[in-house]
Parts: structure tokens; C-alpha cells; sequence
């Protein structure tokens, strides 16, 4: 037992030294890069994708937006017909069809900009509501169409394909310089019989009669014009004033 030394005062305890924290002084400072901290606005499809969506193929992508990079208001009437959740799934219903247009339209926002051709969105669903397959202008190559996107990410065999309809924002194309087949052609041939369209390819870059030849092979062509607006409305670049 410890107790004062002899003649002395008792002795006072040590106090025990407060650790000190190492020093790094071999480490770099870390500098972020500024653009890291730039806001950036990650579509979430379209849709892609996960919302895109969609675009997808991906399912319909969730409100990741479809809208992509471009800056453009939404229509009321678009996000009306995208989010209401009472629509039911399968095409052929007005609502159903107008829902999944909807999703195509909001695809084309996604599509990377291009004075020489149109940004639109496309969208493959099965008779019993299934989303087969999305895809939008340049998608993976500056001169690929829309609907050529969505059917290449699909076999050709697939047998719900003839029950399938594909919805896209534009009248398919019935000839183009980049390719030997218009999407009009691609759309016959892939064995699908109904296509739902937003908009009416204007005379801008060709004479377009896709929907015009698609009825002629026995494909059921329904047009939403109510939609052709926000359709449109992702193409305004191409018509300035």
C-alpha cells in the first residue's frame, strides 16, 4: 500500500497525459472537383433506366424522368395521362393506350439533340401489358431511329410480338438515307399489328406516309392528337420561331 514518504507531505497523484492524435503529414489534401458539385439533372425513362423508362426494356422507367436533358415544361395533359394511377395496363383501352403514349412522348425528351433528324421515344407493350421494349432517337448510334431502338431488343421470334403494339410519339418513317428500311417497313416486318402514334411526321426532312403504309399491310394505326403537342414540343428546336 502506497502512503506519504517518510518526513514528507502525501504525495500528489500524477495526471496521465492526454493522447495526442497522429500527424498526418505525409497525406495530400484532398481537392474536390468543382464540376462533382455542379447539380445535374439525371433523366430519371423514358425512361432506361430506372424510372427510364422505360427509356425500360428495360420496364417503363419510374419518374426518373423521361424528360432527359432537355429543358422543356411538361404538359399537363402528359403528365396527367402518365401518372394516373386508375389506368389500367392492357392496349386497346383509350386510357390504357393513352398512358403508354404518354411514356413514349416523354421518351423522346431523352434523345440526344440533332438538327438533322427528330428526337422521339417509343414504347413495345404485350397484349396483357407487359413493356417488352423502350427506345428513342440515337439511342446507341447518331442514326438510329426510334422504333428501330425498341425492336432490335427484342428476338425476332418472339411470338408476343404479333399480339404486341408499339406506341411512339412520331408517324414511323417510311424511307430514310441512313438505312434500308424506313421503321414503317421494320414495324411489318417484326409481325406487330397495331401501332398508336402522337404526331404526324411533318414535311421538314421527308414525305413521310408511314401510317398510310402500315394500314395498307393490315397494321391498325390509332392516332391521339392530343398528345402531338408535347410531342412536339421535344422537336422545337427543329422549328425556331
Amino acid at each position: 500500500m502506497t502512503g506519504p514518504r517518510a518526513g514528507g507531505s502525501p504525495e500528489t497523484p500524477e495526471t496521465p497525459e492526454t493522447p495526442q492524435a497522429p500527424e498526418f503529414r505525409d497525406i495530400p489534401e484532398i481537392r474536390q472537383n468543382p464540376a462533382s458539385r455542379q447539380s445535374r439533372d439525371i433523366p430519371g425513362d423514358r425512361d432506361i433506366p430506372e424510372r427510364r423508362d422505360l427509356r425500360g426494356d428495360h420496364d417503363i422507367p419510374e419518374d426518373r424522368d423521361l424528360r432527359g436533358d432537355h429543358d422543356i415544361p411538361e404538359d399537363r395533359d402528359l403528365l396527367e395521362a402518365r401518372e394516373d394511377p386508375a389506368v389500367p395496363g392492357v392496349p386497346g383501352d383509350p386510357a390504357a393506350d393513352r398512358r403508354y403514349l404518354a411514356e413514349a412522348v416523354a421518351l423522346a425528351r431523352r434523345c440526344p439533340v440533332s438538327t438533322t433528324a427528330y428526337a422521339v421515344g417509343a414504347l413495345i407493350v404485350t397484349a396483357g401489358g407487359q413493356v417488352l421494349a423502350t427506345g428513342h432517337s440515337r439511342e446507341s448510334d447518331p442514326r438510329e431511329h426510334a422504333e428501330e431502338a425498341a425492336l432490335a431488343k427484342i428476338t425476332p421470334a418472339d411470338p408476343r410480338l404479333a399480339t404486341a403494339t408499339i406506341y411512339t410519339s412520331l408517324e414511323p418513317c417510311t424511307t430514310r438515307a441512313s438505312r434500308p428500311r424506313g421503321c414503317a417497313r421494320l414495324i411489318i416486318d417484326a409481325g406487330l399489328r397495331r401501332v398508336v402514334l402522337a404526331w404526324r411526321e411533318p414535311d421538314l426532312f421527308a414525305d413521310c406516309t408511314g401510317a398510310e403504309s402500315l394500314r395498307a399491310a393490315g397494321v391498325e394505326v390509332v392516332e391521339l392528337p392530343e398528345l402531338a403537342a408535347p410531342a412536339r414540343a421535344a422537336n422545337a428546336h427543329l422549328f425556331p420561331g
